[in-house]
């Protein structure tokens, strides 16, 4: 009896560890979403995590690790990954690498997740950079405008106008660069260009090309460099010999960001972020600040506002776990109130790509964004009408391999720095994008070269 004893006293000891284990753990799986993101910033990720909080208020079965990655690296470092099967569920690429991942079957579709959202809400660029062979490879989340921004108290001292053809903005530069104190040296510059070895230059004379009715590709998807795509690296040099300052052969982002505010510069092609360093560095000239579409070329006036407007994208891996709450994720952060938050965490330099962001309270709440209304509703209007860069007729399959090359910055060094000539340069740039393609396009336009 005291064998039965003992051993129904182990037991019921025994039954209740169990009850109270099962009881500690909750009663579902934690889904762990990973997450790669390019935006490093850290505004955005202490935006990005405050996003996350109030998701896990309603979801609190999920947990989403981020990973920074910077931006030149995250198409190189995806790939890797992806080859090596050490790829993250998700992950915010720039826009033109999507084909990349795409080819090799790396991402899924997101169709399903954009007709939830409501495909008739985005704007038709955001829509047209992700489809491609009748899918949609990722969800546009925000997007990041370019434009020339300019000093309105220049302009009017001078009584210019808005240039909107490339006459017209060549005669502004040429009003606006001056030797102001007689010594024979320039003290202002009429506008100032990138011009290092980095993507942003590249982007400049992508938009120039497109400004003067070419393009890097045909609709049809082949190489597009001919008498055009000269004309308009001879402009963007013209521009930069000329009228903008000596140094901005070696000026990229940074160096943009930081001359906007200074005297010596009256204009300048940029990004809508350039102005979070300028209201914060040079708060007295915020209200003196405006920004216009990059002109173009005579004849092709209805380009003017397909601007420079890259979109920012999420992409979801083929091999991710947990699709339905990575699909809740998306959905969650493209609420209005949520992107319209995100975007303020820049303000200005961010835009949402959906009608009912754009138009919600959160957004025009936003006191930076209220006070240079005027700004923001143009970047809108680029933002509504714009492309990204290697990417006007949508995705392209070479478009991020091209992109990261760093082809056309290095033709306009090529010019500038070596002394070649612009067709030299073009015929150059064709031949690498040529071996990058490893035969996969024809050459429009070789007549010309030979």
């Amino acid at each position: 009896m005291y064998i039965v004893r003992q051993a129904t006293k182990y037991m019921a000891i025994g039954i209740s560890l169990i009850l109270v284990l099962t009881l500690s753990v909750p009663l579902y799986a934690q889904a762990e979403i990973t997450l790669w993101s390019c935006e490093t910033t850290d505004a955005n990720r202490s935006g990005f995590d405050t996003l996350l909080e109030k998701f896990y208020e309603e979801n609190p079965n999920v947990k989403v690790e981020v990973t920074p990655i910077m931006w030149p690296d995250v198409m190189l470092k995806g790939l890797v990954a992806f080859s090596t099967g050490a790829e993250p569920d998700m992950m915010i690429p720039a826009v033109a690498a999507i084909t990349d991942f795409w080819k090799l079957g790396a991402i899924q579709p997101v169709d399903e997740i954009m007709e939830q959202i409501g495909e008739e809400d985005f704007f038709k660029s955001a829509l047209e950079q992700v489809r491609y062979e009748g899918h949609y490879l990722a969800v546009p989340f925000w997007n990041e405008p370019g434009g020339i921004f300019y000093k309105k108290t220049y302009f009017e001292e001078k009584g210019l106008k808005i240039p909107e053809t490339w006459d017209e903005w060549v005669s502004v530069n040429e009003a606006l660069t001056e030797d102001l104190d007689g010594d024979g040296t320039i003290d202002r510059y009429g506008l100032l260009l990138p011009g290092a070895r980095e993507h942003y230059p590249g982007n400049v004379l992508n938009e120039m090309l497109w400004k003067n009715g070419s393009s890097v590709w045909t609709k049809e998807g082949d190489l597009n460099f001919d008498r055009s795509t000269v004309e308009a690296l001879d402009f963007y040099v013209n521009l930069m010999t000329e009228y903008s300052s000596p140094g901005s052969i070696g000026y990229g982002f940074a160096e943009l960001y930081e001359m906007l505010g200074r005297d010596e510069v009256a204009s300048e092609v940029t990004m809508g972020h350039a102005m979070k360093r300028v209201i914060e560095e040079y708060p007295e000239l915020q209200d003196k600040i405006g920004v216009f579409p990059m002109p173009t070329n005579e004849g092709f006036t209805d380009r003017l506002w397909v601007g420079n407007a890259p979109t920012t994208v999420f992409m979801i891996f083929r091999s991710a776990r947990h699709k339905e709450e990575i699909a809740e994720l998306i959905l969650f952060l493209m609420r209005p109130e949520n992107i319209a938050y995100w975007c303020n965490r820049r303000p200005i330099g961010q835009i949402p790509v959906t009608k009912s962001a754009l138009n919600h309270p959160t957004f025009w709440e936003n006191p930076k964004v209220g006070r240079h209304r005027d700004m923001v509703q143009t970047l809108a209007k680029i933002v509504e009408y714009g492309h990204s860069g290697y990417m006007y007729y949508g995705p392209h399959p070479l478009a991020g391999r091209v992109y990261g090359a760093l082809v056309l910055t290095d033709m306009i060094q090529k010019v500038i720095v070596d002394g070649w000539s612009s067709k030299q340069a073009v015929e150059w740039g064709a031949q690498e994008i040529l071996r990058i393609a490893g035969g996969t396009v024809e050459w429009v336009g070789r007549d010309y070269f030979e």
